[in-house]
């Protein structure tokens, strides 16, 4: 971070308390939004304050031009310890006075991903209607090989991101082969019929993760450390459990 000493000197008048705020979209929509009454007491925005800007401990903002250079992904993984979903998304940040506007940022980031890890899980039925194989075929691309024992019909489903041990978003299906889609996915790779029943029968695919995290989320994400778990079964066996672990980072 480098810092302009240019005009600089005492506040031409007190500007007092101010307000700021920080929202994330994703895919248009916002996914984050921090209200902060007094940014200048955030216990990290605080310490850049005082450095980019030479602000005092009473929250002042002295008369005078400052340059600086903001490494963002610094910032981005020492705030949010790395953990972050992934894609293109938008960072919007708000700060100003009860009498003037300070600063109004945007930023935009594209990024890429590479899967780090992939397993099977446990189901919530104690009956399971398939097996399961799977790992890892490249930075990209994991393989499936399920067995449907019998013919299912799959009825509910749930997928749990995780960033830093936490819940971030949890999205739950009634009927997830109607999930505008998981349909079309369902039905190439399980030969899933139009009234929801996958066959009995071995179906070997390739999924190319980062494809189908951009094509379903429109590539808008966080970015970091994740951890992707898809839960799908029917009312009476577990169908599947598979746990994918992805690291995302800006896009060169």
């Amino acid at each position: 971070m480098m810092e302009s000493q240019e005009n600089r000197g005492q506040p031409s008048k007190i500007i007092g308390t101010y307000t700021g705020k920080i929202l994330v979209k994703a895919n248009g929509k916002n996914v984050i939004r921090m209200q902060m009454k007094n940014p200048c007491e955030h216990i990290f925005l605080r310490p850049i304050f005082m450095a980019a800007y030479n602000m005092s401990k009473n929250c002042l903002c002295p008369k005078g031009r400052f340059i600086n250079d903001f490494d963002i992904d610094g910032l981005s993984r020492k705030y949010y310890d790395g953990s972050f979903l992934y894609g293109n998304i938008t960072f919007q940040t708000i700060l100003y006075s009860d009498v003037c506007n300070i600063g109004c940022t945007i930023i935009d980031g594209k990024f890429d991903l590479r899967v780090t890890n992939v397993g099977v899980c446990k189901g919530p039925k104690a009956k399971n209607c398939t097996e399961l194989k799977t790992g890892v075929l490249n930075r990209t691309t994991i393989y499936s090989d399920l067995l449907i024992k019998e013919t299912t019909k799959l009825s509910k489903g749930k997928i749990l991101i995780k960033a830093n041990g936490k819940n971030v978003i949890r999205i739950q299906m009634k009927s997830p082969c109607h999930h505008i889609f998981l349909r079309s996915l369902f039905m190439a790779a399980y030969n899933m019929s139009q009234n929801c029943l996958c066959p009995k029968g071995r179906f070997i695919n390739n999924f190319n993760i980062e494809g189908i995290c951009k094509k379903y989320y429109d590539g808008s994400f966080l970015y970091g450390n994740i951890t992707i778990q898809t839960i799908l079964h029917s009312d009476v066996c577990n169908f599947s459990c598979s746990i994918v672990e992805v690291e995302m980072y800006p896009k060169e």
